[in-house]
């Protein structure tokens, strides 16, 4: 697990900050108060953290020399200080400080809580420049390499949309509003015939026309003059991902069933019949499965509901595992479980099945120092595709067969 350094001469400070990052954001961090600390921290192993928190005014290094000390580990550093200075800034982003906290108020504490979140989450995340200006490219780009972010440049639209076929994962687009051959707004307009205003942002970025209402209307997120300071473009690409990272929260919920992490039925049906649907088309058979896990009410009644709870935790865990796409899993009500097979042959399927049922006996569930053993009756069926109904039906006749037959096996029809 990554940590983050703080480097902070007031215990009081640095308690504070430690107690959000741990409660707030579930992060590990280590404290120095003052350079010597910092080194030795660094010296044993700089790559354990991912950030760095840092005071200015330390006793042996009194005017941030601990600034370049840790930025020459490629750590990012987030200055903390008790005062803003103008000139300070200055230096310090020249230096390349990723930002400059004033240290006032609980409320300053808890927007650099907010600056932290956001820079976790930025590992990963990958952005598009589209300016014919090199120079701007190159301060953009390090200005979000700063923020974790990786950057990708174009100096046309053309060009910007064979990297967003080469690169998928781009969730962010800062596009020019003047370039050759295609402006910002074919630009916007182009890429939001492919992608989704919840899925990919689009700041464009202009020299000062008052041309916002059209690329709003285009399909652009957002909407910045050029003469705009650092500081404010930063702060609209961080409330851009943070919306979108707020509607992939809110998806997941919608979809996933918060115990288990797998679909829930709602989500699951929908894309089931889309898997009938294909395989009616190509006039393929569909292989579905039932899964139920034996005595699940004496666990509950033994153990309490959350031995149950941890119970099924694990078993979506595994569920997970042994069937990621293209199958589709989902929880289909208390200790049930369904699986449509798409494009998987019937005997592979099986295979599969019977290995998962014979995992589930083996690996006990751990409760603390209590060791329970549970197992799952599973039944399968394979028909050609007709309705989504009738196949989970048949999978779940042979479940009951599973279950009469002594539970704990896979019953199915080669």
């Amino acid at each position: 697990m990554q940590k983050v350094l703080i480097v902070e001469d007031s215990r009081t400070t640095a308690r504070f900050m430690a107690h959000n990052l741990k409660e707030q954001l579930g992060l590990a961090y280590d404290c120095a108060e003052n350079l010597g600390e910092a080194r030795q921290l660094l010296q044993a192993d700089a790559s354990q953290y991912f950030l760095a928190l840092c005071d200015l005014n330390l006793p042996d290094a009194p005017n941030g020399e601990v600034v370049p000390e840790i930025l020459a580990n490629n750590i990012p550093v987030v200055v903390v200080s008790a005062h803003f200075d103008e000139g300070i800034y200055k230096r310090l982003m020249l230096q390349g400080v990723t930002d400059y906290i004033v240290k006032r108020t609980p409320d300053d504490m808890m927007y650099l809580m907010r600056v932290v979140r956001r820079l976790r989450a930025n590992s990963g995340v990958e952005a598009l420049i589209v300016d014919d200006s090199n120079l701007w490219c190159m301060q953009v780009s390090e200005l979000l390499r700063r923020q974790r972010i990786t950057a990708y440049t174009a100096s046309n639209g053309l060009e910007a949309l064979q990297l967003l076929k080469d690169h998928p994962a781009i969730r962010i687009v800062l596009a020019d509003h003047y370039m050759p051959g295609m402006d910002g707004m074919a630009l916007t307009a182009a890429i939001r015939k492919s992608h989704t205003m919840d899925e990919l942002s689009i700041i464009v970025i202009s020299v000062g026309t008052e041309s916002g209402a059209r690329f709003l209307r285009s399909g652009a997120n957002d909407y910045v003059f050029k003469t705009a300071s650092f500081e404010e473009l930063l702060c609209r690409i961080s409330m851009n991902l943070d919306i979108q990272d707020l509607i992939r929260n809110n998806r997941a919920l919608a979809e996933r069933d918060a115990l288990t992490s797998l679909l829930v039925r709602r989500q699951f049906f929908a894309l089931a019949q889309e898997a009938v649907t294909e395989a009616r088309k190509d006039r393929r058979n569909l292989c579905a499965a039932m899964i139920d896990v034996d005595y699940f009410k004496q666990v509950n009644d033994r153990y309490g509901h959350l031995a149950g709870d941890i119970a099924l935790r694990q078993l979506g865990a595994m569920l997970r595992e042994e069937f990621p796409a293209p199958f589709i899993c989902g929880r289909y009500g208390g200790e049930e479980f369904c699986l449509v097979a798409p494009g998987v042959e019937k005997q592979e399927f099986a295979r599969k099945l019977e290995n998962f049922r014979s995992s589930v006996s083996s690996k006990p569930v751990q409760i603390g120092a209590l060791s329970i053993v549970i197992s799952v009756s599973i039944g399968m069926a394979e028909q050609r595709a007709s309705d989504l109904e009738t196949l989970i039906n048949a999978a779940d006749g042979q479940l009951y067969t599973a279950k009469r037959e002594g539970r704990d096996r896979f019953v199915w029809q080669p």
